[in-house]
């Protein structure tokens, strides 16, 4: 869903030039992370440990929760509304999908919020 003004939030390169990055979530964070921005390659943050906030996404609102992975595709505006997690962010591109051997579709599956939320709860 695309909302006035997306197309001009800034981008925020988490790959710097390669394929395939992992970070601890603590550990990111930029002068870009306090306004909505959007990334240049998928991102799939996984909140092991949290003491509130949201994460907004396309301009929805979604609680942080201890294992909850979130699940981000290019060009989609976010913002962490906390910086008291923990936990793991992988960023990968474009390229690194391909030579995975990854099906478009799969992909389009995995990182539409086909699923109503852009977000997975982990069970117990």
């Amino acid at each position: 869903m695309k909302h006035p003004g997306t197309e001009q939030l800034p981008i925020q390169d988490l790959l710097n030039h390669k394929a395939l990055t992992v970070m601890p979530l603590e550990t990111y964070a930029s002068e870009l992370s306090e306004v909505p921005h959007s990334h240049n390659a998928y991102m799939i943050m996984y909140v092991q440990e949290t003491k509130d906030g949201d994460h907004l996404i396309d301009f929805q609102r979604y609680p942080l929760q201890a294992d909850r992975v979130f699940l981000l595709r290019p060009g989609q505006a976010h913002q962490r509304q906390s910086k008291k997690e923990k936990g793991v962010l992988v960023s990968f591109s474009e390229r690194f999908l391909q030579e995975t051997g990854m099906r478009a579709h799969d992909t389009f599956v995995v990182f539409s919020s086909v699923y109503q939320h852009p977000y997975l709860d982990l069970p117990d």
